[in-house]
């Protein structure tokens, strides 16, 4: 517990007094085992003082591994540790204190039992002490954190309002042909008449780390957001550190196996409680600038920002209900907007034939099939998934934009990922009229599935289309995490299409902020720079990207930026847990993609 410097902040529970009666039997029973066993063989033996040295002996042992193990801990521990300052000062006593027992075992006559209890007594005084969760907080609500009234859409400072539609996994490569097609209009529309060109992905490429790197600005050691999922303790909601240090010899790693073998330790979907640092929706509501924000990977469970935030697992629940109800926890910002929008939401045995002989070549028979059979990673059995995502988003996109309306008397800033044309790549590229490399693909693939990355895409377009008319005059930005490419990967080598080496994804943006023709250089950790300029708030000193004045219009590019040095970290709401159907409608998908085991 010491050396992985777990700290009690887990509610209702802390990882340490969920954890320590497993460790405590797993390593005692050895122990005990063994003591009997020497005590009999002593027995049989006539050696009645041998049990004395070799238990002292082993506190010896002990002492000195479990010492040995931690001294680079305790040489810090009064400095650098996280948490509140009781577990700063006493989970180091409480180390002394075990330490200070072992080698009384060792030293002294087993008979004095006095200074052993008191050292025991104390030892686990201070443990339960440091590691007892402090008294649970109310998640904040939007009057609890006291938001100040907007700027109305009439009021001289009201900061250019704008629209950023997130294109999971687009890329130029194959974006371009479709261009020159006439078959994207909008987004021919956009790079026409604003600034285009890549944009810089970055590792690891989970579409979580990255677009919490775009809202954030920071990369994910220090947002918080490193992978598709995390591990939990049963009890504790929050996330376990990505890999436990055990003291070596001990056993650490085998009882951990043995734990996830029983779902004591188990694997969940991210959560928005691992972000650590404030996102651009949590600046803009400090600003009193209204935000919507729809579709966003690791928004769960639902911030209580100024304005609206549906969290990406709303679709994910309404499939998990599967004609019985599965608790609606914390999924949209505010709350009554649920009702609203729980219509709205597609599920994929809804998907029809209609729409399926839109991105390929099947009979109606054949559809049916592919609805009801089990998922082989494959775009036959993804599809239903795939569009009913798509249709959902599109349905509550424009119902979002008029609530806003209303309430702030003009569109608020709008901020949504689209995830077709990802979920086609990774299930359809290698079948696509797109590509001149088409894996092995077999005949019958490519002639049924030739189409689904182009009508992906085309979807995504005519989706962007509705989104500018709903939105109304404004800025436009259009932004991908990254694009795909062939790649050599696993053992024995195979190729496929993937993005797992950061392939550039692809940046428009266009109105009257920004200016026209071509950039380069641009990096996902540019975005919040780019928009809190935009929007006139400072910039916060401690972003490792940079301002592009290069995208800007010429008026703009003059105007001063301001600076804070840090917008700080993001205070917690809490620990949370999903419904586990709701959980596991989503790791499926994952599954599903390769994106987790």
């Amino acid at each position: 517990m010491v050396r992985n410097e777990l700290v009690p902040e887990q509610r209702p529970w802390s990882f340490a007094l969920a954890l320590w009666p497993f460790y405590l039997a797993f390593l005692a029973l050895p122990l005990v085992t063994a003591t009997f066993l020497v005590a009999g063989a002593a027995r049989l033996a006539d050696w009645p003082e041998l049990p004395g040295p070799l238990l002292r002996l082993t506190a010896l042992a002990t002492a000195v591994v479990v010492g040995f193990e931690n001294a680079q801990w305790l040489g810090r521990a009064f400095s650098g540790l996280p948490g509140p300052g009781r577990h700063r000062a006493l989970l180091p006593l409480c180390l002394l204190l075990v330490l200070a027992g072992f080698l009384v075992a060792a030293l002294s006559r087993l008979e004095r039992k006095a200074p052993l209890r008191l050292l025991t007594g104390a030892s686990l005084l201070a443990f339960l002490v440091a590691e007892w969760p402090s008294p649970a907080r109310p998640a904040p609500s939007a009057s609890a954190r006291a938001m100040p009234r907007p700027l109305g859409a009439n009021a001289p400072t009201a900061p250019p309002r704008f629209l950023l539609f997130g294109l999971d996994g687009a890329d130029w490569r194959y974006a371009e042909p479709l261009l020159a097609r006439g078959e994207l209009p909008n987004l021919a529309g956009l790079r026409a008449r604003g600034v285009f060109g890549p944009l810089k992905s970055m590792r690891p490429t989970g579409s979580p780390i990255i677009w919490t790197t775009v809202a954030t600005g920071q990369p994910p050691e220090v947002h918080g957001i490193e992978a598709f999922t995390i591990r939990q303790v049963r009890g504790v909601n929050e996330a376990l550190p990505a890999r436990l240090r055990g003291i070596r010899g001990l056993g650490f790693r085998s009882l951990e196996a043995l734990l996830e073998r029983f779902q004591l330790i188990h694997t969940a979907p991210v959560a928005g409680t691992a972000r650590r640092v404030p996102a651009y929706w949590d600046i803009a509501s400090r600003f009193r600038s209204p935000v919507t924000v729809l579709n966003w990977w690791a928004t769960w469970p639902a911030e209580p920002v100024l304005g609206a935030m549906v969290s990406e697992r709303l679709y994910f629940w309404r499939f998990a209900e599967r004609g019985h109800r599965t608790a609606a926890v914390a999924l949209i910002h505010p709350p009554e907007l649920l009702e609203r929008l729980r219509g709205l939401v597609m599920r994929p045995d809804e998907v029809g034939y209609d729409a399926a002989r839109r991105f390929m070549d099947v009979l109606p028979a054949e559809f049916e099939a592919m609805k009801t059979a089990p998922f082989d990673g494959r775009i036959r059995t993804e599809f239903r998934y795939l569009f009913s995502m798509l249709e959902t988003n599109r349905r509550i996109a424009p119902v979002l934009m008029e609530w806003s309306r209303r309430q702030y008397g003009q569109t608020a800033d709008l901020l949504m990922i689209e995830r077709a044309v990802d979920i086609a790549c990774h299930d359809a590229l290698r079948e696509s009229e797109l590509v001149q490399d088409h894996l092995g693909a077999t005949p019958d693939g490519m002639e049924r599935f030739s189409r689904v990355v182009t009508e992906a895409y085309r979807s995504a377009d005519r989706v962007l289309g509705e989104l500018m008319a709903a939105f109304g005059e404004g800025n436009v930005l259009v932004i991908s995490d990254h694009g795909f490419e062939l790649e050599r990967e696993g053992l024995p080598q195979f190729w496929q299409y993937n993005h797992s080496q950061a392939p550039d994804g692809i940046f428009v943006a266009a109105g009257p902020a920004f200016g026209h023709g071509p950039v380069e250089g641009l990096s996902v950790y540019d975005m919040l720079p780019l928009l809190l300029f935009l929007k006139g708030f400072p910039i916060a000193e401690d972003l490792p990207g940079r301002l592009p004045r290069e995208v800007f219009a010429q008026e703009l590019r003059r105007r001063p930026a301001t600076s804070v040095p840090s917008y700080g970290t993001r205070e917690r709401s809490g620990a949370w847990s999903g419904p586990p159907a709701m959980d596991e409608e989503m790791l499926e998908r994952l599954r599903a993609l390769g994106y987790v085991q």
